[in-house]
């Protein structure tokens, strides 16, 4: 019986591991005697078995037609060096007749002279990231593949590398759609590769539409692109990219303004662009975050606002790393000088502060809060608010009193709120510089004479 339960309740690899043991068990049950209890087990316990015999089958044969129905390899594809884009093209064309599916690529270096045009209801996986290659030998200033007004949702294009062969201008993806269409949306973009061309993922394809927005882009690579993702598009999850050694790693900007929704990027690095994160037009952005992703050694700085005036609907940076190159004298850390709006700094850790840079618009804020700073004075941590007290015996001789503070900052506000009587009857004023408050009284004071004080920044 102990047989027998056994074998009923496992899948059929289970099902033929037991029945190789109890053949193999000398003494024991013979493969007919154990055929045998199967039968005599009931029709119940029959079909159960023959139910979880064929499952494995029929999604391992359906998974398997998924992937061989539209090979590239099936329609001429050669990944020799000779122009693949035809055979390609015809594998899309194909499936997207059929009513849509997936277009693989197996692992090879694929050349191509014209540019494959995504079909909606159509996915392409290549076999590897870093396996499945698609090079580019035509005209100058094209895209690879062009997803632009066909619907993306529901589709995906993983598992590939793009590369240039010394053609410049190259887009790896174009998308966007215009506003009749509105369709380049809900679209999964994975373990994709993008080295030595234009732009990776460029939106824009329709200027007066929308580009490609409620997206999902996971584990893209972009390195020595002038851009790496400029998607035009609002809405879009990023997940641990990794951007170096571009002109610039994120462009945040947009086509119309039909969305109050941003750009979410959660985890990944930018590492050696000139800079990380550029907002090119006044328009400026959505509502946009970075939570947990790494910044490094952009010789520009992290963010550069190319206009003065631009509108920045809350840009976040969440448990962040954040460090450059910059020289804080051209070029900043953080520069968010010409930011109209709201920009936050939230348990971030910084190396050198000093080339963290406010907005010049006296309604605009950067907010910052346990800031976690490195630099060559130690460790630190740095708030855009403190708040302390200060208490004295005065004996009317000076008039002229000074409270060290850890802004690391000239503050914007000084608040002074007396705590003793003596305080409260005295007339002074207060200033501050970026380490000290100083407090001036009108005449001498005598007594006890405290204080409580808050800084802003």
């Amino acid at each position: 019986m102990k047989k027998k339960i056994l074998f009923i309740s496992v899948s059929l690899i289970a099902a033929l591991l037991f029945a190789a043991f109890t053949s193999c068990a000398g003494g024991g049950t013979n493969s007919g005697e154990s055929a045998s209890s199967f039968e005599n087990s009931g029709s119940n316990e029959s079909s159960e078995k023959e139910k979880t015999s064929e499952e494995p089958k029929v999604i391992y044969e359906k998974a398997k037609n998924v992937m061989t129905a539209h090979n590239i390899l099936d329609y001429g594809a050669k990944g020799n060096g000779l122009d693949d884009s035809g055979a390609i093209q015809s594998a899309i064309d194909a499936c997207a007749a059929s009513g849509g599916g997936v277009v693989y690529f197996p692992s090879g270096s694929y050349t191509l002279k014209s540019t494959l045009v995504k079909k909606a209801k159509v996915s392409l996986t290549g076999e590897g990231m870093w396996s499945t290659r698609l090079i580019w030998a035509g005209n100058p200033d094209s895209p690879m593949i062009d997803t632009s007004n066909e619907a993306l949702w529901g589709t995906d294009i993983e598992n590939f590398f793009f590369l240039s062969s010394g053609v410049s201008g190259v887009t790896g993806i174009l998308g966007g759609s215009t506003l009749d269409k509105y369709n380049s949306a809900i679209g999964t973009f994975k373990n994709l590769v993008f080295s030595g061309i234009y732009c990776g993922i460029d939106g824009g394809a329709e200027p007066s539409g929308v580009g490609i927005f409620d997206c999902m882009f996971e584990n893209v690579f972009c390195s020595s692109c002038t851009y790496g993702l400029h998607l035009y598009g609002s809405g879009n999850i990023i997940i641990h990219p990794r951007i170096a050694t571009c002109e610039a790693g994120l462009v945040l900007d947009y086509l119309n303004g039909e969305s109050f929704d941003g750009v979410h990027v959660i985890g990944g690095i930018f590492a050696s662009n000139v800079t990380d994160i550029l907002i090119p037009k006044k328009g400026g952005t959505r509502p946009t975050n970075f939570v947990g992703t790494w910044f490094e050694n952009a010789s520009h700085g992290i963010l550069n606002i190319t206009n003065t005036g631009t509108r920045v609907m809350n840009l976040t940076f969440r448990d962040c790393m954040l460090n450059s190159t910059a020289d804080n004298k051209n070029y900043f850390l953080l520069d968010a000088t010409n930011a109209v709006g709201v920009v936050t700094l939230d348990s971030c850790t910084v190396v050198n502060d000093d080339g963290i840079k406010s907005p010049s618009d006296k309604n605009s804020v950067l907010a910052i809060t346990n800031l976690q700073v490195y630099d060559r004075t130690g460790t630190y941590v740095y708030n855009d608010r403190v708040s302390g007290s200060f208490s004295f015996g005065a004996t009317g001789e000076k008039t002229v009193y000074k409270i060290k503070h850890s802004l690391k900052a000239v503050p914007k506000t000084v608040i002074l709120t007396p705590s003793t009587s003596g305080a409260a009857k005295a007339q002074y004023y207060a200033t501050a510089d970026a380490t000290e408050i100083t407090i001036t009284f009108i005449s001498p004071p005598t007594g006890e004479i405290g204080f409580y004080w808050e800084l802003t920044r």
